[in-house]
């Protein structure tokens, strides 16, 4: 069975070529590489993700949304849409469901990264899923820079994210874990947060005294 850089490489696709994805990805999806499950990819572009989801995750349905490709095969389908826009957001979840696997590779924003994730992760992020931020290097370009027709903003993604690594403890700490974060992992140009089970046993908090910094 070919590997995940091995697929990457063959599909021309820059997760194995001008980034290093393919040191940390599979130890996040391998487990699911024989499995049944709904897939999305903002920003997946031409069709090298695509391929590369496509024989990565032999029985996955693999969706897309991208703010100029649109496309229906029997593997998948691609919406038309902005991240940025909670009506397209809206759209997608009303026509693709739950996924398992969300990757977002879209404007590399942080602003759009943050709000995208914050709620696609709650509504449509299966139980026990994985999302990835990919290219999260644009918090730390100049904030008038631009990318994709837009300014890069103030705002830092991996400054945002440390309130979420609280979570990650709600159950020592008590605090409420709005979002069922189970991990937050930082890597080379990306952040993956994966999602308790529904059904997982959380152990009642017994630091009652504690307070967060």
């Amino acid at each position: 069975m070919e590997s995940f850089k091995e697929i990457s490489d063959r599909c021309g696709c820059d997760k194995s070529i001008g980034h290093n994805y393919h040191e940390i990805y599979p130890q996040f999806l391998e487990p699911l590489r024989n499995r049944f499950f709904n897939l999305l990819e903002i920003g997946i572009g031409a069709g090298n993700s695509y391929s590369l989801w496509a024989n990565y995750f032999p029985f996955a349905k693999i969706y897309g949304l991208d703010i100029s490709v649109k496309r229906i095969d029997p593997r998948g389908e691609i919406f038309e849409g902005d991240q940025s826009n909670l009506e397209d957001l809206k759209l997608l979840i009303s026509n693709v469901g739950r996924c398992k696997v969300v990757i977002d590779d879209g404007s590399h924003v942080a602003d759009h990264q943050i709000g995208t994730f914050e709620y696609l992760f709650e509504f449509l992020l299966d139980s026990g899923g994985i999302y990835i931020i990919e290219d999260i290097e644009t918090s730390y370009w100049r904030a008038d820079a631009k990318i994709y027709g837009y300014e890069t903003g103030h705002l830092n993604i991996i400054d945002y994210f440390t309130r979420y690594n609280h979570d990650v403890n709600s159950h020592i700490h008590g605090r409420h874990n709005k979002l069922g974060i189970k991990s937050v992992t930082y890597y080379e140009n990306c952040i993956i947060i994966t999602k308790r089970q529904e059904t997982e046993n959380i152990a009642k908090p017994y630091y009652w005294n504690m307070q967060l910094p």
